[in-house]
């Protein structure tokens, strides 16, 4: 994926992720993340909750936890 993109989209893409500035933060916001994340390591992240084994990829490979973490959210 990241070979068929434009190196100055790939660029802009990353600058803006990393130098992200949230100027209203809503505390209601929960953040679920995978520890084994290498595309947004969970030590660059506020996290309410974490997946154990979960990656940037997690919404299609743990799906089911995803979900449940939902369900109990709500």
């Amino acid at each position: 994926m990241l070979k068929s993109k434009d190196k100055i989209y790939m660029k802009r893409a990353v600058d803006m992720i990393i130098n992200w500035q949230r100027e209203i933060y809503n505390p209601n916001i929960i953040q679920i993340h995978g520890d084994h994340d290498n595309t947004l390591p969970i030590k660059n992240v506020k996290v309410t909750l974490i997946v154990e084994g979960g990656s940037h990829m997690m919404a299609l490979t743990r799906g089911e936890v995803i979900g449940k973490l939902i369900r109990e959210q709500l």
